[in-house]
């Protein structure tokens, strides 16, 4: 039965990672638009938007992970209900509780990820984002220094 359990977290995973592929870029290509306004101040060009943009990600990410993995897991269980296969387990003695016990691991699976990623990488991405920013448009004079 390990098998099974091992094809379901790995249908619930691609199917999240899919959905946030499709977020990320969807939330890249609206915060450069916002970004767009700032260019041209100081020494802040394209390269350094795209940058920016690029740092704050993570934390932009996060603030969309409930919604990300929830729609990633009704979509991974779409797909094994759509092509039958759930029912075949079901056919075959595997339980109910079994599959809602592997989506729920999957599930908190994605949850540590986007944990880490959101309370680990993303708040410090996000000040160095915006200490690079300020830095740029200021033509690189010392804002936000080390000592604050």
């Amino acid at each position: 039965m390990k098998i099974l359990a091992r094809y379901i977290f790995k249908t619930i995973c691609s199917a999240s990672f899919l959905v946030i592929l499709i977020i990320t870029s969807v939330l890249f290509i609206m915060l450069l638009l916002g970004e767009l306004k700032n260019i041209g101040t100081g020494d802040y060009g394209i390269v350094s938007a795209v940058l920016y943009v690029l740092m704050m990600l993570p934390n932009e990410l996060y603030q969309f992970s409930p919604m990300l993995i929830l729609l990633g897991c009704l979509i991974g269980l779409s797909i094994l209900s759509s092509s039958r296969e759930l029912a075949v387990m079901r056919a075959s003695g595997y339980s109910t509780q079994r599959i809602m016990l592997n989506a729920l691991t999957a599930g908190v699976f994605l949850i540590a990820l986007m944990t880490i990623l959101g309370e680990g990488v993303g708040p410090l991405l996000n000040f160095k984002a915006e200490v690079q920013k300020q830095n740029a448009q200021n033509a690189d004079e010392a804002v936000v220094t080390a000592a604050g």
